[in-house]
């Protein structure tokens, strides 16, 4: 008969596994009942007793770790890939695709005046402004869905796309043993020599602004936004082309070149709430009648300031995972390096 702590315990992790795992009643039933028996042959060891007393039990089920734990390693089967899984990405993608395509035709068939003139310049300035209004919203629900279910450790089977598959306890070792076949990734010159080169053509564009008309179609402050933003992203490329120049073994001179990229990202932040408190600086050039001229993108494009300051917010809420991303990678770099050396 099962010990009442053991049933306590089993029922705890029962309540933390992840939803798509309590929808496969056999597969949990497997992974508790081997639980279970991991306690039980624990216990034996502890008391050194075939029949053990309650404190072993209670030993051997604090040595399992907390349900919580024990439940997390089942969210723990996608490949990393920016916030949602590699295994979703494709799915992720597809989704999208469908959704704005869908959207797109619907708002095609909206803007066309089924009455009165037909004014090609009014129908594609309704036409986008349907089409990206939508497209943002619909965007924006969807990656907050997909990084749901990667955290939560879902994979494309789980949603129905492929077969279903067999799990159990002994899923926790396993998917150790995968991750210590695979390269950690420490070093990355070809990352880091991109980022740098991207920096600099980027960044020289909006500074130097050599296009003539930019010049005379945009407003002195979005000329002066624009080179703000090319100076962050000079110094975004430096920073990754001092990660090329400095020693692999230099962890600390790392972890600072990341620490000084925070404070550069944070300073883009700073760029979008400016754009938050004033919408009018960004215009859009438009072609009217054969003449190229620059008109305010909310009011002519977007119908209200509300829907720029939610793009605005979205990209404010990408650019803080953006931070949070790099400070994770600056305190795990010593963990990583030292992890490299050992497989080298």
């Amino acid at each position: 008969m099962t010990n009442q702590q053991i049933k306590t315990f089993l029922k705890e992790i029962e309540e933390k596994l992840p939803e798509w795992l309590k929808d496969k009643k056999a597969d949990v039933t497997d992974i508790l009942d081997e639980i279970e028996s991991h306690i039980w042959e624990k216990a034996s060891e502890i008391s050194h007793n075939d029949d053990p007393d309650e404190l072993s039990i209670k030993q051997a089920i604090v040595s399992m770790g907390t349900p919580a734990d024990i439940a997390k390693d089942y969210k723990k089967r996608g490949t990393p890939k920016f916030f949602i899984s590699e295994e979703l990405f494709p799915l992720y993608v597809r989704t999208l695709t469908v959704a704005i395509s869908v959207i797109a035709g619907i708002a095609v068939l909206a803007s066309i005046p089924w009455t009165g003139n037909f004014q090609f310049w009014k129908f594609l300035g309704d036409l986008w402004n349907a089409i990206f209004t939508t497209a943002v919203y619909v965007s924006f629900f969807a990656t907050l869905i997909f990084v749901g279910l990667s955290m939560e450790g879902y994979l494309p089977e789980d949603l129905g796309v492929k077969g279903n598959m067999k799990l159990t306890y002994e899923f926790k070792v396993a998917h150790k043993e995968k991750g210590k076949g695979k390269k950690n990734k420490f070093y990355t010159p070809g990352e880091w020599f991109f980022g740098a080169v991207f920096g600099f053509v980027f960044g020289a564009i909006l500074i130097l602004q050599p296009i003539p008309q930019m010049q005379e179609l945009f407003g002195a402050e979005m000329l002066a936004w624009f080179r703000l933003l090319g100076f962050l992203s000079i110094a975004e490329g430096t920073l990754n082309l001092f990660h090329i120049i400095l020693q692999k073994s230099n962890i600390t001179g790392h972890q600072f070149l990341k620490l000084l990229l925070i404070v550069v990202k944070i300073l883009g932040i700073f760029l979008l709430l400016q754009l938050l408190e004033n919408p009018d600086i960004i215009t859009i050039i438009s072609i009217e009648n054969g003449v190229v001229i620059s008109r305010p993108l909310v009011g002519y494009y977007l119908s209200s300031e509300k829907t720029f300051r939610t793009i605005v917010i979205v990209l404010l809420v990408f650019s803080g995972l953006g931070i949070m991303d790099e400070f994770y990678k600056m305190v795990s770099l010593r963990y990583k390096f030292n992890a490299s050396q050992i497989e080298e």
